[in-house]
């Protein structure tokens, strides 16, 4: 989604935009004539909170790369923008062909976070340890990094820190408005994967519910630990307490957004938390893992609370504390609402644009258009 937005910001800019992307069941609705967005096969889908397979990710390269070169050849093209993964060979592979600039966007380097945070054997690291150390050894005029964090992690893998601009995530001009409340409840948003951490706020709503026994935590997205974490939730007795809901549109996030009183953001590997900025937006709280990359976000006592990953007590008691005081709910939000400003989606856009003339000035180009591959 963060790509999307991105595509779109610039587009509105002023710029033709063109996104080449998997086919897939997602509708980001485009909103404007500039932007255009080219869907290749094989289909994928993101609703169930799986990543592409291996397969789908090798498929997707030779077409990506395909479909760039046509693009190219039809159009003024002057930078190229990748995401991480496929879509990064795939943008290393035109920017190889065309001679073009290309920037690499990196959200988190998986490999860092997992030993910092994750509880785990490291041989179950090596895999994406090598797949990020292949990434980033391809090359690129300049590594986008969403956060400070992210920049400090890609240092950690000898990325030189001149080759990095940090340019985070933005939210669009969505949910400035409306009708908001903070009803008995408290909000995930995410994929269902271990890393999202979501347990152990399973585990604290043992002990919430049985201060506040109206409280409910619903949970919004999917994921292979979808259904370890709904017989958790039974064999707690917490069925009538936590809901999952599953994918949700996106007036559904905003709706669900809306009228909690808490996001809850246990994750231990992000690079910036764009589920922040959301619940920001909406002027609720945030109580999230105290990572590097939340510490980044998030001011604890503030606009939200930095819990430790791993302590359901405190997470129960962070909880409870907050469906006892709306106020401090409401003051909290206020405050992540006036954050959430400075990270329009248009003032993003703008510093997006400094980094596409910086790629290109490398290469003697100018910027008019960026294809994104992602």
């Amino acid at each position: 989604m963060a790509f999307y937005n991105y595509a779109q910001a610039m587009a509105e800019r002023g710029h033709n935009v063109h996104v080449i992307c998997r086919r897939s069941q997602e509708d980001f609705g485009v909103r404007t004539g500039s932007l255009h967005v080219h869907r290749i096969g094989p289909e994928t889908s993101l609703r169930h909170g799986h990543f592409p397979t291996l397969t789908q990710q090798a498929a997707f390269v030779p077409s990506a790369v395909a479909q760039g070169y046509l693009i190219i050849r039809r159009h003024d093209v002057d930078v190229i923008h990748a995401n991480t993964l496929s879509p990064a060979i795939a943008g290393a592979a035109l920017s190889m062909i065309s001679g073009l600039p290309l920037v690499n966007t990196f959200h988190h380097v998986h490999a860092v976070k997992s030993k910092r945070y994750l509880q785990g054997s490291a041989l179950l690291r090596l895999p994406r340890l090598a797949c990020e150390k292949a990434i980033l050894g391809l090359p690129a005029d300049v590594v986008h990094a969403v956060s400070q964090s992210t920049k400090d992690d890609l240092v950690q893998f000898d990325v030189k820190p001149e080759r990095i601009a940090v340019v985070p995530n933005g939210v669009p001009q969505l949910w400035a408005s409306g009708r908001r409340s903070y009803q008995d409840y408290a909000l995930f948003m995410g994929r269902l994967v271990k890393s999202k951490n979501l347990n152990v706020v399973i585990r604290a709503f043992r002990l919430v519910v049985d201060a506040v026994p109206a409280a409910r935590l619903v949970v919004a997205g999917d994921g292979p630990a979808r259904s370890e974490w709904v017989e958790m939730a039974s064999l707690f007795g917490l069925k009538d307490n936590v809901r999952f809901e599953g994918y949700v549109s996106e007036k559904r996030k905003e709706e669900l957004l809306a009228n909690c009183s808490i996001v809850v953001f246990p994750s231990l590997i992000e690079g910036f938390g764009l589920v922040a900025l959301e619940a920001f937006a909406q002027e609720k709280p945030v109580l999230a893992s105290d990572t590097d990359s939340s510490r980044e976000m998030i001011r604890h006592g503030i606009d939200g609370l930095l819990l430790p990953a791993h302590d359901a007590i405190k997470w129960a008691e962070a909880i409870t504390g907050l469906f006892a005081d709306r106020a401090a709910c409401a003051a909290m939000g206020c405050r992540g609402k006036a954050k959430a400003e400075r990270f329009k989606i248009d003032y993003v856009a703008r510093e997006l644009e400094v980094l596409y003339f910086r790629a290109a000035r490398a290469r003697g180009g100018r910027p008019d258009l960026a294809v994104k591959t992602e």
